[in-house]
């Protein structure tokens, strides 16, 4: 194994960090790469509520 670098016991794999940060050059973050038109329920308690959601579009 090459100095500096540490492997996963089991699995061998080895950890990365990415070299590039990929930014607009206008530098702002919003907005996203995806908005949704739509915001739906999502309530794990209540697993009929996005059901009766979309039912009522």
């Amino acid at each position: 194994m090459p100095s500096g670098t540490a492997t996963a016991q089991h699995s061998k794999l080895a950890p990365g960090v990415p070299r590039l940060i990929f930014q607009r050059p206008s530098g702002i973050t919003h907005p996203a790469l995806l908005e949704t038109d739509i915001v739906l329920p999502d309530d794990p308690f209540t697993p009929r509520a996005l059901v009766e959601a979309v039912q009522a579009l």
